[in-house]
C-alpha cells in the first residue's frame, strides 16, 4: 500500500472514468495517462501544488528539445 492519501480516492476516479468511457466508446482502448498518477505522486512527495506545473515540463523538456532539433535536421 502507497499511503498516499489521495490514492485511493484516485484510483476510484480513474476506474468509474474508464468504466464511462468504455461504455460510451467500447472500440477505443483508453487508459490513464502518466499526468495522472504524477500528481498523486507529487502530491505524496509534499512537492507544492503550484509547483506541479513547473515540474511537468522539467520532466518534458528533453523530448521536446530533441523534438525541436530533429525537426530543424529533417524539415
Amino acid at each position: 500500500e502507497l499511503g498516499a492519501p489521495r490514492y485511493e480516492v484516485a484510483e476510484a476516479l480513474e476506474k468509474a472514468a474508464l468504466e464511462e468511457l468504455h461504455s460510451r466508446r467500447p472500440d477505443r482502448v483508453l487508459a490513464t495517462n502518466v499526468e495522472f498518477w504524477a500528481a498523486i505522486m507529487l502530491d505524496f512527495a509534499e512537492v507544492p501544488a503550484h509547483m506541479f506545473t513547473s515540474m511537468f515540463t522539467c520532466a518534458r523538456t528533453a523530448g521536446w528539445s530533441a523534438h525541436i532539433l530533429e525537426q530543424k535536421r529533417t524539415g
